[in-house]
């Protein structure tokens, strides 16, 4: 059992007060028995030494003798009243306690003229030889009953003892709870400032507890003022800490995680299902704690993580630093990491558009400095022809036609690369995308039908209406339908899907396709310009549509995957009564 202040004062402070009173009233009742037995002794040695002197005086005086026994004790008898025995040479003279005495020891102890003492547990004996008659008299009292009058007035002396005990109990009981109370208020008061519920406390006290009193109320004033601060500075740490748009996971220096910012549990929730060698978004940080360096500089890498289903990527950056504690030892590590996808398919966007840029002045110079050249030579094997007057069947004539034919090829290729390079011509107006593609379909009709595509449009009820360059958007979904076309088999299926996007201010056209698809490293270069996947292709179509959709303050992005198909995804601002 646990004991509490007031016990711990109260139970020692009455132990103490009941031993000390038990030990002086056991003082008390032995001092007391043994004086009532002395002063009993007392009587009865009085009695012993009143009979000697008796006798003494009688023999000295000549009035008795030796040979007058039988009337010395006739005298004993008729004189002394107390309880006596009295024996010579083992043969009981007189006997007036009428009890049966055992006397050697007795007669023993008092060989040398002194009376002896000796008690049993009914008795008192005093015991005296005579050597003149060579008597053993024995003077005995009775110990039960003189005790019994001791006992009967030591109960008042226990009583008067309870009774003092009782008030010292109650006055032990006040003083300790003056002492306590005081002491249990401030162990209240610490308790509640443990559990935050604390108030000033208020002891009218002018000794020690009171000076006490006084300094756990200044320790209540800074430690509030103290937390309040406390406070303020933790929300607002982790007011920065929730709020900041980077996921921040902390580890001890064993690697085990400790805790995560809200932004890096809602950035490993988006990025479930994504791996980078295998290893998720935790596994890449804790891995990169292993690799930490021992000197205190961080690592930072940037890490791509793909989707196997979807084959969609995701870039991050990761950045690890150490933790320290006071003393400069590593406490844990920090790793910081966040979602830089945007920015890098920014930079890639950036990155493209510098390629189109530069082959664009590339193409419109060399296209300028080729075709002088080639109207000559197209003239000359004209005119070469001419004079040798060959005909179809002359071998001349077939290599002359086939030159001028490959010469008229490489013209076209230069017009297109001059189409490609000069600046197009930007006139938006407000077009309505279903009737739009509507006519490109039926430019491409001959071509659907010649390979059984099914096209399925899929438009919201409100009419899709795109601000743009009519003449771009026409050659744009022209190229773009004509690429799928050739990418789906036979009776393969192109699905042409538009919809408004939450902001009511732009647009988006998705045209897609269960063709062959790409591979993930074809995918990165096809705005490229000269890249073809195509024979007889140039390069150029997709690059002239990404210009276009740049022009027309747009963007495309094109997703695809080996064996699926290829999804492209156009952005436009809208337009006509619909935005307004």
């Amino acid at each position: 059992m646990k004991l509490n202040i007031e016990n711990k004062i109260l139970i020692p402070f009455v132990a103490l007060f009941l031993i000390s009173q038990i030990v002086t009233l056991a003082t008390s009742f032995r001092n007391d028995y043994n004086l009532i037995i002395r002063n009993q002794y007392r009587n009865m040695d009085a009695a012993v030494q009143q009979l000697e002197r008796g006798l003494n005086y009688d023999f000295k005086n000549g009035n008795l003798n030796t040979q007058d026994r039988g009337e010395i004790i006739r005298q004993i008898e008729n004189t002394m009243d107390d309880k006596i025995i009295v024996e010579w040479n083992g043969k009981v003279l007189l006997n007036k306690a009428d009890y049966k005495l055992e006397i050697t020891s007795l007669k023993e102890m008092g060989m040398n003229g002194k009376i002896a003492h000796l008690q049993n547990d009914d008795y008192l004996f005093s015991y005296y030889y005579y050597a003149p008659l060579g008597w053993s008299m024995t003077i005995m009292d009775d110990k039960r009953a003189l005790l019994s009058i001791f006992y009967e007035s030591y109960k008042y002396n226990i009583l008067t003892a309870i009774i003092f005990l009782t008030l010292s109990l109650q006055i032990t009981v006040f003083v300790s709870s003056n002492i306590t109370n005081p002491i249990k208020k401030l162990v209240r008061f610490c308790s509640s400032i443990r559990t935050g519920t604390g108030n000033r406390i208020d002891l009218k006290r002018r000794d020690e507890i009171g000076q006490l009193n006084e300094a756990f109320n200044q320790m209540w004033d800074q430690l509030d003022t103290s937390m309040e601060e406390l406070i303020r500075v933790k929300n607002y740490n982790q007011n920065i800490l929730n709020s900041i748009e980077k996921g921040i996971m902390t580890f001890d220096k064993n690697g085990q995680k400790i805790s995560s910012n809200p932004y890096a549990v809602a950035l490993l929730e988006t990025f479930d299902g994504y791996y980078c060698e295998g290893q998720s978004v935790e596994a890449i940080s804790q891995a990169l704690i292993e690799k930490m360096p021992t000197s205190d500089a961080g690592l930072y890498e940037q890490i791509e993580f793909v989707k196997e289903e979807s084959n969609d990527r995701y870039y991050l950056d990761y950045y690890v630093s150490v933790m320290h504690d006071d003393k400069k030892g590593i406490q844990g590590y920090i790793c910081s990491f966040n979602d830089v996808t945007q920015r890098k398919k920014f930079e890639h966007h950036m990155q493209r558009l510098d390629r189109l840029a530069t082959a664009g002045r590339l193409a419109s110079g060399v296209a300028h400095e080729i075709r002088n050249p080639l109207t000559g030579m197209r003239t000359s094997m004209q005119l070469l022809k001419k004079r040798l007057e060959v005909t179809q069947e002359d071998k001349n004539g077939e290599i002359i036609n086939r030159t001028i034919k490959e010469i008229d090829r490489i013209n076209r290729l230069i017009s297109d690369l001059l189409g490609y390079s000069r600046p197009k011509t930007h006139e938006p107006e407000p077009i309505d995308v279903a009737k739009g593609i509507q006519s490109v379909l039926l430019l491409l009709e001959g071509d659907l039908a010649k390979k059984g595509i099914k096209v399925n449009q899929q438009y919201e009820e409100m009419p899709l209406i795109f601000f743009m360059d009519p003449n771009h958007f026409h050659q744009v979904l022209l190229n773009i339908i004509k690429n799928a076309i050739d990418a789906v088999a036979v009776e393969g299926m192109i699905t042409i899907y538009g919809k408004h996007l939450d902001d009511d201010q732009r647009g988006e056209l998705k045209v897609i396709d269960n063709g062959i698809g790409l591979l993930q490293a074809d995918l990165e270069k096809v705005f490229d310009p000269f890249f073809t996947l195509k024979h007889e292709g140039t390069g150029l179509g997709l690059s002239v549509v990404h210009e276009l959709v740049h022009q027309n303050d747009g963007t495309v992005m094109l997703e695809s995957r080996v064996g699926k198909g290829t999804t492209v995804t156009f952005n436009f601002r809208l337009g006509g009564r619909h935005n307004e």
